[in-house]
């Protein structure tokens, strides 16, 4: 099972290089959509990060499968302590512990290993329509309690580089 991610940002110049030197890792090369020139490299190996500067999470939580192929929805949350594990409990009851909403291929609960009051969801999806439905869904307002600025709540989606 996946215990960490890794994630690092650059040029497609800087990434495609450090997939190519590293070919033992299992990477996702992403772009941020609807077209944007940010640029994400993800190590899904888990093995440890080789990244000059990375982004390492921790893995806390996974449901659906390990094929990292489709849509990325990526939600980043800056949580205190006690509302921290609010998220965290609200996202294991209604997604982790749940089946999967239509579409949704997998879903990962993340924490930012060196500031771990950060934290990470990420949904992959087979459609980006399938995606719009869930948020609209009851299921996602239930997770959704802190999804606002004060939070500085940040979501990004992003698709494979082909």
């Amino acid at each position: 099972m996946l215990k960490q991610i890794s994630a690092t940002f650059g040029s497609e110049e800087l990434l495609t290089k450090i997939m190519a030197q590293n070919t033992d890792r299992n990477f996702r090369l992403l772009q941020a959509t609807p077209q944007d020139n940010q640029l994400q490299l993800i190590d899904i190996s888990g093995k440890p990060s080789i990244f000059k500067t990375p982004i390492n999470y921790r893995l806390l939580g996974h449901i659906g499968n390990d094929e990292f192929t489709g849509l990325f929805h990526f939600e980043f949350l800056k949580l205190d302590n006690d509302n921290q594990k609010i998220w965290y409990a609200a996202v294991n009851h209604n997604i982790l512990t749940s089946i999967l909403p239509s579409g949704m291929l997998a879903a990962y609960l993340c924490e930012n290993k060196v500031r771990t009051n950060e934290s990470l969801l990420l949904t992959i999806w087979r459609t980006s329509s399938s995606l719009d439905q869930w948020i609209k869904s009851k299921s996602y307002q239930k997770i959704n309690l802190f999804n606002d600025s004060q939070n500085h709540f940040y979501q990004q989606n992003y698709s494979i580089v082909q």
